[in-house]
């Protein structure tokens, strides 16, 4: 099915300044081979919802990759630069982009349970072995970026740190009209609330 949204829809789901972002956005991934986004907000604020978005305009230029929250692990695994090696012959022209969603566990200042999975992010994202592998890396959170490790919001390395937040009413209740509903109540609502027609 069409993912992609028209403008004055994208500016109903995201608001009024999303449309320059996104597009900047869209610009830096298409122009830098290799980088670190970040996107944070609660269940339900719509941050799938705008990966399928993206996913349908760059499909023509980049290859999107999910990673799993239980398969997180691969990435510090030997066998992972093998897999990134062959899909490269495959698809020389295409740029690669690797979802890892909820990856809050992941990305956490370094512990005894996630430093390996930190340094391989570290180095997937920026440094040498970025360079040769050439993966965009998005990751959503639904903690805060402050809990995050340090070092990966590096300027440089970081691309891009975008958060998701709740609607107010007003852009609630337009996006609703769209829809062809009404809110039941005044209050700021995430995406999912809005869609399911519930508080």
């Amino acid at each position: 099915p069409e993912t992609i949204l028209s403008e004055p829809a994208f500016s109903l789901h995201y608001g009024n300044d999303s449309g320059e972002w996104h597009r900047d956005f869209v610009e830096k991934l298409r122009h830098r081979v290799n980088g670190l986004s970040i996107f944070e907000g609660r269940p339900g604020t719509g941050k799938t919802f705008y990966l399928r978005h993206l996913m349908g305009v760059l499909k023509e230029s980049h290859r999107f990759y999910f990673i799993s929250t239980g398969n997180l692990g691969v990435l510090s695994k030997p066998e992972f630069i093998g897999f990134w090696t062959n899909q490269r012959r495959l698809h020389a022209k295409q740029n690669f982009v690797v979802i890892l969603e909820d990856s809050d566990s992941a990305l956490m200042t370094r512990g005894s349970d996630n430093r390996e999975q930190v340094s391989a992010i570290l180095n997937l994202s920026d440094g040498m072995l970025a360079d040769f592998l050439r993966l965009q890396i998005i990751c959503t959170i639904n903690c805060s970026a402050a809990d995050i490790d340090a070092a990966l919001l590096r300027p440089g390395r970081l691309l891009c740190h975008r958060i998701f937040g709740r609607l107010d009413y007003a852009q609630a209740a337009r996006l609703a009209e769209s829809l062809g509903r009404k809110l039941p109540m005044a209050g700021d609502y995430s995406l999912a609330e809005v869609f399911a027609g519930n508080e």
